[in-house]
């Protein structure tokens, strides 16, 4: 968006520049199910493409019984804690979970730079199935 302003002989120009907002994409689980009460190494992995995006603000959340969500770990894309390739914009996280049975949901939150909001993933339910 351009906009001019004409003031005292003064041409003033504005200029706005809008950007697609920055996205979280194809956060994945793998495995994405495990029996309950049975410690299982999880692996998160989530896309960000955008370089606004602050490294060390990546987190992993899971939903809590009221339905908000709390973070549980950062998410690296550094080739450690279970990420594959530095620098690569996959940002993961290897983790041993022990749950309860019934479904847990996770989602992926960074921060950007210039933007006050915070990015989310889509919620990824994760089936925590009874003992038989």
């Amino acid at each position: 968006m351009m906009t001019f302003v004409r003031s005292a002989g003064v041409c003033l120009l504005s200029l706005a520049l809008w950007a697609a907002p920055a996205s979280i994409s194809s956060l994945s689980v793998a495995p994405s199910g495990l029996a309950s009460g049975t410690p299982t190494p999880l692996l998160f992995s989530a896309a960000i493409a955008d370089t606004n995006v602050i490294p060390v603000s990546v987190n992993l959340q899971r939903s809590t019984a009221e339905g908000a969500f709390t973070n549980i770990s950062r998410l690296y894309d550094d080739g450690t804690h279970g990420d594959v390739k530095s620098g690569d914009g996959i940002y993961s996280v290897s983790l041993t979970l022990t749950e309860s049975a019934g479904p847990v949901i996770f989602r992926v939150s960074a921060a950007a730079k210039g933007s006050l909001s915070r990015l989310f993933s889509d919620p990824v339910p994760v089936t925590i199935a009874a003992r038989s």
